[in-house]
């Protein structure tokens, strides 16, 4: 079992995913707050997965940001990232091979 020392240094989070039919999913974190993830064909009621990780990666620096001004004490007025996405040629099952993030900030100086 590891000591609370290693828990400290190494914290762990586990999430459930349940599947919930068709190409329909729901992750719950620990507090019970729930993301659906879809990739159903018709009748969309979530994200796909790719969208997820994209918006989890801007979400990310988004808030590393936010902090960094609050602490500077310059409120942003106005704040958000646009992500792009690349694409490996031919990979399959097809995945992203870089990102670009574009941060658009305003506040006063």
């Amino acid at each position: 079992m590891p000591s609370s020392a290693d828990a400290q240094m190494n914290p762990s989070k586990t999430l459930t995913i349940h599947h919930l039919g068709d190409q329909r999913y729901a992750t719950t974190n620990p507090t019970g707050q729930q993301i659906i993830i879809d990739m159903s064909a018709e009748h969309r009621i979530g994200v796909g997965p790719m969208d997820a990780l994209m918006s989890a990666l801007a979400s990310c620096t988004m808030y590393d940001v936010v902090e960094i001004m609050e602490k500077r004490r310059t409120p942003l007025s106005a704040y958000r990232v646009t992500v792009e996405g690349f694409r490996a040629e031919g990979s399959v099952p097809p995945r992203y091979e870089r990102y670009v993030l574009r941060h658009f900030a305003q506040g006063k100086a």
